[in-house]
């Protein structure tokens, strides 16, 4: 489909063409007339599933609206920018990953231009992490997908939303098995400067393998069985994902992924980790949002609570509703008041915020920066928890100081002159607090 509309796959033998389906089975989820929507999925799905299977198609022409304004408040916020390109709305879609999505309500010529080459690289993708999961269920690895490869068929098109990589949950006890079994069909780990901190400390661990069709990108698999808590800059390997959420893990006949209100506040948390430098999960989220049944918010603010969250989580309702007009569901609570919660709301503003994430350099999306670690202090539940910023700024274990530098003759000296350099150098970047 594209900026003209779903064309209706073609009429199967002995009978009527199922009414906006691609062909493989997918639901069309815009542009779809609320008389042309199809009957639930079959009654072996959750109730959960097919209820929110139901609930984006019955608000597929509010997706749409949702489309135009999020364009219009990318296109403002370009205009801030100094983008050497014809196209500025499109160049800074293109920033953050979501180019095809931008692209929906232009010009055909781009949307397929922008969506051709993802298309094909997501078909890909989606094939190995079917190999993946195949592989986890023989040797009995109790496993769920999320983000990117998951969000790109529940959300968009195909192509709109760029990935580039397979994240993948597995239980904390079967990690082992996890990565022995991805090991004998030919994945292997990426070297320890490429990962994203020391063994001993991080949750997860990243793969790598390469693909038999020219062209394509090796497939990177990020195999998590914990999460990075928010009040620390550096990861750690104690804090594990909820049991409530693997309570809720459902397939959709493809992979196993959590519930929607579940999988809302997981993206809300990988928000927060990157300090809402991640814009694509900022998109994530208000779509995902919008399609939550109304009775879905008190198990995501119980999630989110539990992710360390809730506080962001309100604020971006709030924001969402103020500048997109997406409300939320039920039994959200009111978005935090006092100074950070004033400072956190004029952060939150759309416009501003996709202005200064645009103008941000790459090392601010990679390094920790004294940007980020204020921005972080507003998100934070608890602003108790900020000593812990602190310990991880200034005095970070040895672990990490070995793993972040190897050569030096002291890595804690190196260190110590890099955070202050960060404290009293000079201001550079994208300057949004």
């Amino acid at each position: 489909t594209g900026p003209g509309g779903p064309t209706p796959p073609p009429t199967p033998p002995g009978g009527p063409p199922p009414p906006f389906y691609h062909p493989g089975g997918r639901p069309i989820l815009t542009h779809c007339p609320s008389a042309h929507l199809p009957a639930c999925p079959p009654a072996r799905l959750p109730a959960w599933h097919i209820r929110f299977r139901c609930d984006r198609l019955r608000f597929a022409t509010m997706t749409a609206s949702l489309n135009e304004r999020f364009t219009e408040v990318l296109a403002r916020a370009a205009a801030h920018l100094d983008l050497p390109d014809d196209h500025p709305t499109l160049t800074l879609a293109r920033r953050f990953g979501i180019g095809g999505y931008a692209a929906r309500t232009g010009d055909r010529a781009d949307y397929q231009s922008e969506v051709r080459a993802r298309r094909l690289i997501e078909s890909v993708m989606l094939e190995h992490a079917v190999e993946l999961s195949s592989t986890l269920t023989a040797r009995g690895v109790p496993h769920f997908f999320f983000k990117g490869i998951v969000l790109a068929r529940w959300l968009y098109e195909p192509g709109e939303r760029q990935f580039v990589d397979v994240d993948l949950c597995v239980a904390p006890e079967a990690r082992g098995d996890a990565v022995d079994a991805l090991r004998g069909i030919g994945y292997v780990e990426l070297p320890s400067a490429n990962q994203d901190g020391p063994a001993e400390l991080r949750p997860g661990v990243t793969l790598v393998r390469g693909t038999d069709r020219p062209g394509l990108p090796a497939l990177n698999v990020d195999i998590r069985w914990g999460i990075e808590p928010v009040d620390r800059l550096l990861p750690r390997d104690d804090t594990p994902i909820p049991q409530s959420i693997w309570q809720r893990v459902a397939t959709d006949g493809t992979l196993p992924a959590p519930a929607p209100e579940h999988h809302a506040a997981l993206i809300l948390h990988h928000l927060v980790h990157h300090d809402l430098m991640h814009i694509r999960s900022l998109l994530d989220f208000a779509l995902l949002w919008e399609r939550l049944p109304h009775e879905a918010g008190a198990e995501f603010e119980e999630t989110a609570t539990k992710l360390g969250v809730l506080r962001t989580g309100r604020a971006l309702a709030a924001a969402l509703q103020r500048d997109l007009g997406v409300d939320p569901p039920g039994r959200v609570g009111a978005p935090p008041t006092g100074w950070r919660g004033r400072r956190l709301a004029r952060l939150l503003f759309l416009e501003h915020w996709l202005t200064w994430a645009g103008r941000a350099t790459l090392k601010e999306h990679k390094a920790i920066t004294a940007n980020r670690i204020k921005r972080r202090l507003l998100l934070l539940d608890r602003l108790g928890s900020a000593r812990h910023l602190v310990a991880d700024g200034f005095w970070p274990p040895q672990e990490w100081l070995r793993w972040r530098w190897p050569e030096a003759r002291s890595a804690r000296a190196r260190h110590l002159v890099s955070a202050a350099w960060k404290v009293l150098g000079p201001r550079t970047g994208s300057g949004e607090m």
